[in-house]
């Protein structure tokens, strides 16, 4: 009976580890491609130890109609910081475009897809002036539709740490179609 049971985990296991090596293999087909623009809906707050600011992120750049899991899919080579509150304003840096990668995908069909941003600079300014510069990577989950939604994500640089809030809702325009 041991043996019949130890069997069947084993054998489950099997089928959960070539359903995965599949999944992360396959082409994913993006539709339309081409340019895009990622606008948060409502502000973002980014926290640290020490405060807390919240402003509106737009991020613009442009997405290829496939690719496969952890390839480069597309880049981000602009955006704006707006709605800053107490004097202070952001600089959104992209340098010469931060990657877009494909992390994984989800669901048969595929339901989701996990996004980064590699290389992504925010400049933080007070009253003109720069005071602080934070970089990192930002994660994001798309389903279908046009929804972004921002995972957990650490910024760094010479003022600290920053998160930037988790569950923070992005409208991609136009709504790309994965399958």
């Amino acid at each position: 009976m041991r043996n019949s049971v130890m069997g069947v985990v084993v054998g489950v296991a099997v089928l959960l580890a070539m359903a995965f090596a599949a999944t992360t293999a396959a082409a994913v087909t993006i539709a339309p491609g081409g340019d895009i623009t990622a606008t948060s809906l409502g502000p973002v707050a980014l926290t640290s130890e020490i405060a807390t600011l919240h402003c509106s992120f737009t991020f613009t750049g442009s997405i290829a109609t496939s690719g496969t899991i952890n390839t480069r899919v597309g880049s981000i080579t602009g955006g704006s910081i707006a709605g800053c509150e107490d004097g202070y304003t952001m600089q959104l840096l992209v340098g010469s475009g931060g990657p877009l990668r494909l992390i994984s995908a989800a669901g048969s069909p595929i339901t989701s897809v996990l996004l980064q941003i590699e290389n992504i600079g925010i400049q933080f300014n007070f009253l003109g002036s720069p005071i602080c510069l934070l970089a990192g990577t930002l994660g994001f989950r798309y389903t279908e539709g046009g929804l972004m939604v921002l995972l957990a994500n650490t910024l760094t640089g010479d003022c600290g740490s920053y998160s930037m809030s988790t569950g923070t809702q992005f409208s991609l325009s136009p709504a790309q179609d994965i399958t």
